[in-house]
C-alpha cells in the first residue's frame, strides 16, 4: 500500500507543471549565476561624432600631411630603401583613410594611435640623424685573387672613408639618402602635431570617457557571495538572489518576493514520512 501511494505521489509531481513562482525563481537564480561580461564606453555610448571644426579647418592640414608623406615615399624610392617605402606607404594610407569622406573615419582612437606611431618614429629617426650629422662613413670592399704555385690566395681589402652629410662626389643616391634622413623625422613630427591638435579639438578625452563609463565593468564591481555571506552575488546589489543564514534573499526576482513573505528559512519544519 505504501509503495502504491509513493508511485501516485511521483506520478502527480511529474504531471503537474511548475508554478509561476517556481519559474520566476528559477530564472532569477539562473540570471544571478551568469558571469558578468565587461562593457567599455564604446559599447555603451558609441563612437563620438567628429567635430565640425575638424571637418572644416583641420581637414586641409591632413591632406597636406598626406602629400608630405607621399613626397618622403618618393624620396625613399630614389634612395633605394624598400623598407622605408613600405612604412611610409602604410602611414600615408592611414592618413588617407582618416581624411577621406569629410574626415568621417577620423575617430579619437585612430588619432591617438597614429600620433603615438609618429612620435616614436620621429624619436628613432632623430637619434639616427644625430649619429650621422657630423658625416657619414662609407666602406669600399675589394677582393684580389692570385695563384702562386698552384695555391690560390684571396686578399680582401676594406677601405673606410668618412664623407660630409652631403657630398657631390658620392653621387645622387648618397645625397638622396642624406636628404631623407632629414626630411623623414621632420614630416613625422608634423604629422604628430597635426594629430595632437586634432585630438584636442574633440570635446572630451578618451581617458575621460572611460572614467565616466566606470572603467572596465561600467561602474559596477562584480562580486560572488556564498552561503552565509553578506556580499551580493552578482554585478550589483539589487539583482539576483543569494542564501544568507538559510534564507533566500535578493531583489527583483521571484525568489526575492518569496523571501519577503515572512522570510521563510530553508530546510525548516519537521520531517514527514509517506504513508504515515
Amino acid at each position: 500500500l505504501s509503495q502504491r501511494r509513493l508511485n501516485k505521489v511521483r506520478s502527480r509531481a511529474s504531471a503537474d507543471p511548475p508554478s509561476e513562482f517556481q519559474q520566476k525563481s528559477f530564472r532569477s537564480t539562473q540570471a544571478a549565476m551568469l558571469i558578468p561580461l565587461p562593457m567599455g564606453a564604446a559599447g555603451q555610448a558609441g563612437e563620438v561624432e567628429v567635430p565640425a571644426v575638424v571637418k572644416k579647418d583641420y581637414a586641409k592640414y591632413w591632406w597636406l600631411t598626406f602629400l608630405l608623406l607621399i613626397g618622403v615615399g618618393v624620396m625613399d624610392v630614389l634612395a633605394r630603401d624598400p623598407f622605408a617605402v613600405i612604412f611610409i606607404g602604410v602611414m600615408a594610407a592611414i592618413v588617407w583613410y582618416m581624411a577621406s569622406d569629410g574626415c568621417r573615419n577620423m575617430s579619437q582612437y585612430c588619432l591617438f594611435l597614429f600620433g603615438m606611431m609618429c612620435v616614436i618614429e620621429a624619436v628613432i629617426e632623430t637619434i639616427g640623424l644625430l649619429m650621422i650629422i657630423g658625416g657619414r662613413t662609407t666602406h669600399e670592399r675589394t677582393v684580389q685573387t692570385s695563384i702562386d704555385g698552384g695555391a690560390r690566395t684571396s686578399t680582401i681589402t676594406v677601405v673606410e672613408r668618412k664623407h660630409p652629410l652631403f657630398d657631390e662626389s658620392q653621387g645622387f643616391t648618397y645625397n638622396m639618402q642624406s636628404a631623407v634622413k632629414i626630411a623623414s623625422p621632420v614630416v613625422m613630427l608634423i604629422a604628430a602635431l597635426v594629430s595632437y591638435y586634432t585630438y584636442q579639438a574633440y570635446p572630451a578625452s578618451l581617458f575621460a570617457q572611460d572614467a565616466e563609463a566606470g572603467g572596465f565593468y561600467g561602474g559596477q564591481q562584480p562580486g560572488y557571495g556564498g552561503y552565509g555571506s553578506d556580499r551580493p552575488s552578482g554585478p550589483s546589489s539589487t539583482g539576483g538572489t543569494r542564501i544568507i543564514g538559510g534564507q533566500v534573499v535578493g531583489g527583483g526576482g521571484g525568489a526575492g518576493r518569496f523571501a519577503g513573505n515572512g522570510g521563510r528559512s530553508l530546510f525548516e519544519g519537521s520531517g514527514q514520512r509517506l504513508g504515515s
